[in-house]
């Protein structure tokens, strides 16, 4: 017996341990400390303790994570033969393999994806990249690399920019053997490098002299990277990582904030750095790009209001130094994954990294042309061997706009990310051959039309849910010109957004429905300015007999008639229920003076007056149902006997509404949302009168 209880013992000892273990591996996952849980999720896989089923794809994240993407295919594959395995190890697996040049194999996982979370479109959209990947291969430029090994090390060398004589790239070489290390890989913190070019033939790429650490005046003992200046290197922008907040990721793990800083250079010296009007503790800021005169700041950010996980944003420069609200760049440029690293060359070209492009894998470089601030148009990712099926991101080009730096941490690199060279030859198209035809004289051309005004400008309508502010997709909405008097059906996607086209100088409203949430409806104007608009709707969800007050409708002591300071109240229930296809139960509560049956047929009274008086204004009593609960649903302390304030008993002579029901809504000629199609166009005579009523 004694031996029985020793060996329980001992199992259960094993047991908790096995469960402090995966506890220890989790918390450093969840602060991004990587280096330090591999080898816990190691122990835990080799030994087969409590916790293996967690721990073996929280092993591929890891590898992935770090960019070992050999270890992250070889454990992913591991995990998905597990049980109860979670969606997304399908994808975080398909973009391992996709990386890994694997193409067939990740549609395959993309498509379990897919299959498993058909309200995420990036599984679908990651398959046909990858079924399609032949096509990237047609290209009329052709690009050389080479990895410039003098500056790169057995560490991470990224997002060159040229500077004086040479490029400032950034860099988590090692500069105090005895400094702080990031948890994430085990390295010394980003900062900053300068390397001369050794030709004396500015920005030619023969090679570099040995990098030197620069602006150690930046250095706050946490990550400075991504550095820009104008063209006379007066002025610097840079990302700095802070500690200071950190928030959580779509994989549930803690990352910091990034934030824009810049400093001045005055009489060759760099001023002490200051924050970016746009830093905020809730978002991040980064990766700035400033264009040749210093007066457009390109940047990367996740704040609220985006196309995708990260989207790009230019400010402009006022005539008082100051800089303007953010401008969206628009569908041309944000897609629903990440765009990051902006650099805008020659003022007309923006070169980008971007996940959600069609592409090789990871992050690829796109090249996109400028029209207007929000207005981008032809964007491309660039070919092989520039991009490559792992993260391709920071590209320069020189003045001839034939040779330039990026980075890549793809195979064959000394470290994590190396800094490469590229030149590129151009096909030009056949000359076609010239005949001399003698011609009169020409007529001289008529002078050029101003360029119209743009004939529309994007909008993204945003619905979400209106506790939560989770997105709601495949929902219906209602658009409504003004001018045309014409009603568009839009769809949001999976991600609750809908694009569309909408007149500039022009009065719109939008109604947004779904069945199982209440509508939303507003109006807008839109402006003359060629900037992407974004306009939010919000749905409060409900759950039948679910009850909620409805505010400010008392009544007098012992009176059951609606006063006048409550009729305000009454018309927002009208409007609800004009507004939406649903069944209420409307009930009437007493406080506990007078005895309890006559408090509930007093309640009752009070309802039916309600009731009566929403009835009056339109409303079907088949859709409104009285109920008087009396002095049985107190909300406070103040029952039988219980001395309490005017104010207290007051508090519970309330009215509470239930939905109790949903009906049908003949919208037009259908019956129901289902009948109306994105992208169909109606007469907005087509609809009932009262549809479009309160959205304003």
């Amino acid at each position: 017996m004694k031996r029985r209880l020793f060996l329980v013992i001992i199992m259960v000892a094993l047991v908790m341990q096995g469960i402090g273990q995966i506890s220890k591996a989790n918390k450093h996952f969840l602060l991004y400390e990587f280096s330090l849980a591999i080898p816990i999720y190691e122990k835990i896989i080799e030994k087969e303790k409590p916790g293996y089923q967690e721990a073996v794809p929280k092993l591929a994240d890891c590898y992935r994570l770090t960019n070992d993407f050999d270890q992250a295919e070889l454990w992913y594959s591991r995990a998905v033969k597990l049980d109860d395995v979670d969606p997304v190890t399908y994808f975080y697996y398909g973009q391992v393999l996709r990386t890994n040049e694997k193409y067939d194999l990740a549609a395959s996982q993309f498509y379990k994806y897919s299959n498993l979370n058909p309200g995420d479109p990036r599984g679908k959209v990651y398959a046909e990249y990858c079924e399609n990947i032949d096509q990237l291969a047609i290209s009329d430029e052709t690009f050389s690399i080479k990895n410039m090994a003098k500056i790169n090390s057995e560490f991470t060398e990224f997002s060159p920019i040229y500077y004086d004589k040479g490029i400032v790239f950034s860099s988590n070489k090692i500069i105090d053997e005895g400094g702080k290390r990031d948890s994430w890989a085990g390295a010394a913190y980003i900062h900053f490098f300068y390397s001369a070019f050794l030709s004396k033939n500015y920005r030619e790429f023969p090679g570099f002299r040995d990098p030197e650490y620069v602006f150690p005046q930046l250095d706050k003992g946490y990550h400075e990277a991504t550095c820009t200046f104008d063209d006379d290197f007066s002025v610097m922008y840079f990302t700095r990582t802070s500690r200071e907040r950190v928030k959580k990721d779509d994989s549930n793990i803690r990352t910091n904030i990034l934030k824009i800083f810049y400093c001045n250079r005055v009489d060759g010296e760099w001023s002490s750095p200051e924050p970016f009007y746009l830093n905020n503790d809730e978002y991040s800021v980064s990766h700035p790009s400033l264009n040749s005169d210093g007066t457009r700041l390109y940047f990367s950010s996740d704040m609220p209001g985006g196309f995708g996980e990260t989207d790009l944003y230019v400010c402009k420069k006022e005539d008082d130094g100051s800089w303007s609200a953010p401008i969206n760049l628009g569908p041309g440029v944000n897609t629903f994954g990440k765009e990051q690293f902006p650099v805008i060359h020659n003022d007309t070209v923006l070169y980008f990294a971007s996940d959600g492009h069609f592409g090789y894998g990871g992050f690829d470089i796109v090249e996109v042309k400028r029209v207007t601030d929000a207005k981008w148009i032809n964007a491309r990712a660039l070919p092989a061997p520039l991009n490559s099926s792992y993260d391709d991101f920071g590209l320069i080009y020189d003045e001839s706009n034939e040779k330039g730096l990026f980075s890549s941490n793809r195979k064959g690199g000394r470290g994590s990310d190396d800094i490469y060279a590229f030149t590129v030859q151009r096909v030009d198209p056949e000359p076609e051959e010239i005949v001399v035809v003698q011609e009169p004289e020409p007529e001289p051309e008529p002078e050029p039309e101003p360029e119209p005004e743009p004939i529309s400008i994007d909008i993204a309508l945003k619905v979400k849910e209106k506790e939560s502010l989770e997105p709601i997709p495949q929902a219906t909405l209602f658009l409504i010109n003004e001018n045309t008097e014409t009603v568009t059906i839009l769809e949001t996607n999976p991600f609750g957004i809908s694009v569309s086209k909408v007149d500039p100088s022009t009065s719109y409203r939008v109604k947004a429905m779904k069945d199982g949430y209440l509508v939303d409806c507003m109006s807008f104007e839109v402006g003359p300015e060629k900037a992407p608009q974004v306009r939010d709707l919000l749905l409060p969800s409900f759950t039948l007999n679910e009850v909620f007050e409805v505010k400010n409708i008392y009544y007098d002591f012992d009176k059951a008639f609606i006063r006048q300071d409550a009729e305000a109240e009454l018309i927002e229930v009208v409007n609800l229920l004009k507004d939406n296809p649903i069944t209420i139960e409307l009930g009437s509560h007493t406080d506990s003076r007078g005895n309890d049956a006559y408090n509930e047929a007093l309640s009752q009274r009070r309802a039916d007056s309600a009731v009566a008086w929403i009835v009056k204004r339109g409303i079907s009593p088949d859709r409104i149902t009285a109920r008087g609960y009396g002095e049985y649903q107190l909300t406070n302390r103040c029952s039988n006997g219980v001395n309490c304030s005017d104010e207290e008993h007051q508090a519970n002579r309330r009215t509470e509404i239930k939905i109790t029901g949903v009906v049908k809504q003949k919208i037009g000629q259908y019956d129901s949302l289902k009948g109306f199609k994105e992208g169909q166009t109606y007469p907005l005579s087509y609809f009932p009168d009262e549809f479009f009523d309160h959205c304003n």
